[in-house]
């Protein structure tokens, strides 16, 4: 499973820069899901790739362990209103897990390893920021 998570916000930010040149919203009609973890999420992990993704015409959903409030290393908070088991990965066409010492509570989750293995089976883009 780890080796399908290997994609990083560089990638997607290369790849949206290479089509950059056919359209200005390359991403366009494109639905991502950002998966945080409930505390001790990087919060440039998740703000700076999810700018990209929506200067670039995504969509960007933003899930976790629980809803609420969830709190990043540098103090970001980001309210959440989907737990990953009400997640439609179907629904995606990528699922980008975000960094931080917080991400090691989806190391072993049996609803974190369902989403990656659901979105990559069904053809979707599936990455991880670093330790994610």
């Amino acid at each position: 499973m780890r080796s399908v998570l290997i994609a990083t916000a560089a990638l997607a930010a290369c790849a949206c820069a290479a089509q950059e040149r056919e359209t200005e919203k390359p991403l366009a009609g494109k639905n991502v899901l950002m998966i945080i973890a409930s505390q001790k999420f990087r919060d440039e992990e998740l703000k700076e790739p999810r700018e990209v993704l929506k200067s670039k015409g995504a969509e960007v959903v933003v899930a976790s362990s629980r809803k609420g409030d969830c709190k990043g290393m540098l103090g970001a908070v980001e309210k959440v209103s989907k737990t990953l088991k009400e997640v439609k990965v179907s629904e995606y066409d990528a699922v980008l897990f975000v960094g931080g010492v917080g991400a090691q509570e989806y190391f072993k989750s049996a609803a974190a390893h369902a989403v990656a293995k659901k979105a990559y089976e069904g053809g979707a883009v599936v990455g991880a920021i670093c330790i994610a």
